[in-house]
């Protein structure tokens, strides 16, 4: 646990230090790659170590309220105690990162790749082995996209370019009153991705596109659903014509199964082991999901199951969430064509009615987590006890 890890940083500090004077000395002494190599990997293991019980003592030092409350966590985060331990964490961070991008020579032709020794409670368990390579398995490294939280997004531009196809420059007077209502629902659906899309943002570590990883796909899904917002807003019924609102019902509902694909893949991204020990060697560390095992289900009360020892509390509601809407979604369109609605006041109602769900929808995401599942009171103070330095745990939120 945190606490315990805490403890061992002078001892790892020293051993840092150790790694590097031998390095340095071989530096100095002009030893050959093959004997610079392993010694500036040695180095960056005990690098490793020394910063994550660094911050592994800020967690401590902030108190067990801190992995569940994140207001409390920030306001901890202002004390001189925790402060010191979050700059001799952000230190060690620098130091290591500058050690492997101008410090590690290549490695020596024939020697092959030494990954980071992984405690054996961080290894994936037995059961998870039998299950076979889980989805996040086959993946790229992922790396954080550091300019994310900086400036305007493609997709967000995207929304900008969307917005001008949903608000005609022609008189709302040319498209009747059907079509304000089909306006109406387009502009309101676009609102409210964007809402959710800028959630998403603040909320969760944002991931650099590759090519071929889970981001790349919730991309590519993002702009397929910003093709279907501009189609909703393109798609008016015109003034006078025998309107009916089976386009806009087929739009929603394939916009709510793009969502439904989305979400899947942020349970994947969020319960990987790779991307979650990714973010426990950055400054983001304190957007990891919570530990299943802290986790109940309200109805019968019972244990939530997870793919591994994480678990996406959120993104799980939010999928479930989406799933509801979906069904409601197909739902409405088969309604929509067995009483072969049409006119004007069709168009009002299913649309009002559509508005009203996507108001729904996001509340339901906004509220439902907390209901749906309930924090185990008496695993609190066992988190981050499953593994040192892949397992020290905090919330994130979809």
């Amino acid at each position: 646990m945190d606490v315990e890890r805490a403890a061992r940083f002078d001892e790892l500090l020293a051993g840092a230090r150790a790694a590097e004077n031998e390095f340095r000395k071989a530096q100095a002494a002009a030893a050959p790659n093959n004997e610079l190599y392993p010694l500036a990997r040695n180095f960056d293991f005990a690098l490793t170590d020394v910063m994550q019980a660094a911050y592994a003592a800020e967690r401590a030092e902030i108190g067990p309220l801190g992995y569940d409350d994140k207001i409390y966590r920030r306001k901890a985060k202002a004390k001189s105690a925790v402060h010191a331990w979050t700059d001799e964490a952000e230190r060690l961070l620098t130091l290591r990162e500058t050690h492997r991008i101008t410090g590690i020579p290549p490695a020596p032709r024939g020697v092959p790749y030494v990954p980071p020794p992984v405690p054996p409670e961080a290894e994936p368990n037995r059961l998870d082995r039998i299950k076979g390579i889980k989805m996040s398995n086959w993946l790229q490294d992922p790396e954080l996209d550091d300019s994310a939280r900086v400036g305007l997004s493609f997709v967000a531009i995207g929304y900008g370019v969307v917005l001008v196809a949903v608000f005609p420059l022609t008189s709302l007077a040319h498209i009747g009153a059907a079509g304000r209502f089909h306006l109406g629902l387009a502009a309101f659906m676009l609102i409210i991705s964007y809402m959710g899309y800028y959630s998403n943002r603040v909320k969760y570590a944002a991931w650099r596109v590759k090519f071929f990883n889970f981001p790349l796909l919730q991309y590519i899904i993002s702009f397929g659903i910003l093709f279907l917002y501009w189609e909703l807003g393109v798609t008016l019924p015109k003034k006078g014509s025998q309107a009916t609102p089976v386009s806009e019902a087929i739009i929603v509902l394939i916009v709510f199964t793009a969502y439904l694909a989305w979400d899947f893949l942020e349970v994947a991204v969020q319960e990987s082991v790779k991307y979650n020990q990714k973010l426990l060697d950055t400054r983001e560390y304190d957007k990891l999901p919570p530990l299943a095992e802290n986790y109940t289900r309200r109805p019968g009360q019972r244990m939530v199951k997870a793919r591994t020892r994480w678990f996406a509390k959120d993104a799980r509601t939010d999928r479930a969430v989406t799933f509801l809407f979906t069904c409601l979604s197909a739902l409405g369109l088969a309604l929509i064509v067995s009483y072969h609605l049409q006119g004007t006041m069709a168009i009002a109602i299913v649309d009002s009615i559509y508005i009203v769900g996507l108001f729904a929808y996001r509340y339901c995401q906004w509220k439902w987590s907390n209901f749906w599942y309930r924090r185990n009171d008496a695993q609190t103070s066992r988190i981050g006890a499953i593994a040192g330095d892949a397992v020290t745990s905090e919330t994130a939120v979809h």
